[in-house]
């Protein structure tokens, strides 16, 4: 699938949090081979620095920023240096997460918390610290929509938010 031709997004700036492993490391790894500069925004500085030399190896353009979404000090400085640095923000793909294997009857109040301030307060957190720049045109959005979900089968979710 070219992303350019179903979107123009060829020499956009996208931020991906979560980019370090799982589907955050696809997409940043799908949107560099489609021409688009990736801003690799993640707390796994390993997983995070292979995933930066893995597409810039492959000719494409990755950027690693360390940063914790759960916290809004570090949202705002990702954003702030992301845009001093490019000049602008085009997209920003929410997709940090977290997991913890337990039942409702043994799971810690802790690890709900995490789950929640990664996967729903980090979304907020994130997107507000981009006052108001543009990330993306409508269109873009439906097409990109479109496209994920012709491909993902009957049984998969297109969102992974609790």
């Amino acid at each position: 699938m070219d992303l350019n031709k179903l979107c123009g997004m060829a020499g956009k700036t996208a931020i991906i949090t979560g980019a370090a492993s799982g589907i955050g490391a696809g997409i940043a790894r799908f949107f560099s081979d489609n021409g688009v500069r990736v801003i690799i925004a993640d707390i796994n500085e390993d997983l995070a620095s292979q995933v930066e030399k893995e597409i810039n190896d492959a000719g494409n353009e990755a950027h690693f920023m360390k940063c914790n979404v759960t916290k809004e000090a570090d949202c705002k400085a990702l954003a702030d240096a992301v845009a001093e640095k490019f000049g602008r923000i085009d997209i920003l793909v929410n997709c940090a997460g977290v997991a913890r294997r337990h039942t409702v009857e043994t799971l810690p109040e802790a690890d709900w918390d995490l789950a929640i301030n990664v996967t729903l307060k980090s979304v907020f957190l994130m997107s507000g610290s981009y006052d108001l720049l543009v990330l993306v045109e409508a269109r873009t959005l439906k097409e990109l929509a479109l496209f994920v979900s012709e491909k993902l089968s009957p049984l998969e979710s297109v969102t992974g938010t609790s």
